[in-house]
């Protein structure tokens, strides 16, 4: 059965350089690791990495390219009581869920007057009755 390679153990393939992950470098730095991603997704080309996804490293000179944008980023909530983060994210789709329920709740009950209206004109109305 083949070892694994612990993470950022990985030498590039252009030298002998070291690559490391996003965790190394929030351990080495402190950022946040959502931080260090949202960064990473934003610039890429500022940041030199080798690999996509899960398998990501990046050379020793992001790391002070992280700390750098970081040094330049603005800290605390967004202006307008907006929140960051996952949590905001997960508040904002929960309201728009229930903003989606809401409306065909709204809809249903239009739906249900009108029937009720439709209806109340039918009982106004005179029964006939026919003889057989």
């Amino acid at each position: 059965m083949a070892r694994r390679k612990k993470a950022g153990t990985r030498r590039s393939a252009r030298g002998a350089q070291k690559l490391i992950t996003l965790s190394e470098i929030h351990r080495k730095t402190g950022i946040a690791m959502a931080t260090l991603a949202k960064y990473a997704r934003q610039s890429p080309r500022k940041f030199p990495s080798e690999g996509r996804g899960r398998r990501r490293r990046y050379y020793p000179a992001a790391m002070s390219a992280f700390q750098q944008m970081r040094s330049q980023s603005r800290r605390g909530p967004k202006p307008g009581g907006q929140r960051g983060g996952a949590a905001a994210g997960l508040a904002g789709r929960q309201l728009s869920q229930v903003g989606t329920q809401l409306r065909r709740l709204q809809r249903r009950t239009r739906n249900i007057e009108r029937s009720l209206r439709r209806l109340e004109r039918l009982a106004r109305k005179p029964v006939r009755i026919r003889a057989v």
